[in-house]
């Protein structure tokens, strides 16, 4: 009976050392393994969450700057109708004509004419049996990514998670 008693206070001993002595004990390391792979998961949704962020912006750049003029003002006039949606401007069943006046009025983002010369270069680009020319491709470019930018400063933090991921331009191959 004695040598059993022994046994059991040294053991008690040896586990109240270890935990004294910086030792983990199983629930310890339970829960620090839970916060590993909490902050684990939390950092995999952040690269995720980057990695989409540059995958979207370099489509749509890439198909606003390709080599086709047609392409690039018809990829960035897609751009510049997804924004002002954003801002309660649809075309719905207004022409290209009623509809750049709709939204010269009702977006105060950019200086006046800006977004009636756009809708006038993808007319162009559109309709014209030339198409356009690299200036003009440039031009409505610009003015995808100055209302882009307008809107993005003006816009409430939580509202600059959504502007960052429009949807993706289609690509003009």
């Amino acid at each position: 009976i004695s040598a059993t008693t022994t046994t059991s206070t040294i053991t008690t001993q040896l586990s109240t050392n270890t935990e004294l002595s910086g030792g983990l004990t199983p629930e310890q390391r339970a829960k620090l393994k839970r916060s590993l792979l909490t902050v684990l998961a939390i950092l995999t949704v952040i690269l995720l969450y980057y990695m989409l962020h540059c995958l979207i912006v370099g489509k749509r750049q890439r198909a606003m700057q390709c080599g086709d003029p047609n392409a690039a003002a018809n990829a960035a006039y897609i751009f510049i109708v997804q924004l002002l949606h954003i801002q309660g401007i649809d075309q719905k069943k207004l022409s290209h004509d009623e509809y750049a006046a709709e939204a010269e009025a009702k977006c105060k983002l950019l200086p006046f004419g800006k977004l009636n010369r756009a809708v006038k270069i993808q007319q162009a680009a559109v309709f014209s049996r030339n198409g356009i020319s690299a200036a003009d491709a440039k031009v409505i470019c610009k003015t995808a990514n100055q209302l882009a930018a307008a809107m993005y400063r003006n816009a409430t933090p939580l509202r600059k998670l959504w502007h960052r991921h429009q949807d993706p331009l289609p690509s003009f191959s």
